[in-house]
């Protein structure tokens, strides 16, 4: 069989940083007379590791011409600088789910860790950290700084919101 250059194959590694991500809600210190100004900074830095893999098969027939074609890839990214200093940690006002800081994927999955279900009344009042009103059939969130109370201190990191491999 002779393919007379109708079959293409790329196969490509990458690493790049990338600098100075743009945050759109960084707070205009109240020194300038607002409480309430928000300003974007370039303040982030990310870096992403990946590859990508192609393959298309071209030909003609008489006066029609096609190609097929498909592409496999797969991208795993850090954060290694979300704010001015070493910890600091930079949340989407509009998408409290939304988090970056040093050593997680960037826009990762943030928020409360659950524990299962509070199975029965006995159980709920036994546990002094809690949502307000929980009840049997609630989730049990874990109190990640062991403070007796769940609030924002207990989000954390839950997950990549990247695919392990994609395939268009």
């Amino acid at each position: 069989m002779h393919l007379k250059n109708r079959l293409s194959f790329t196969a490509e590694l990458y690493h790049k940083n990338s600098y100075d991500l743009i945050y759109d809600q960084f707070a205009v210190p109240p020194l300038t007379g607002s409480n309430s100004l928000e300003s974007a900074v370039n303040i982030g830095a990310v870096e992403n590791n990946g590859w990508e893999l192609s393959a298309s098969w071209s030909d003609k027939k008489d006066d029609f011409s096609y190609t097929i074609g498909g592409m496999l890839f797969d991208n795993r990214n850090r954060m290694l600088k979300a704010g001015y200093n070493e910890n600091d940690r930079l949340i989407f006002k509009g998408d409290n789910n939304r988090i970056w800081y040093k050593g997680v994927p960037i826009n990762n999955y943030y928020g409360f860790q659950s524990d299962g279900y509070f199975q029965t009344q006995a159980e709920v009042d036994a546990t002094p950290a809690k949502m307000p009103n929980s009840k049997p059939g609630d989730i049990r969130y874990v109190d990640k700084n062991q403070d007796g109370i769940i609030n924002d201190e207990d989000r954390s990191y839950l997950a990549d919101p990247l695919p392990i491999i994609t395939m268009l």
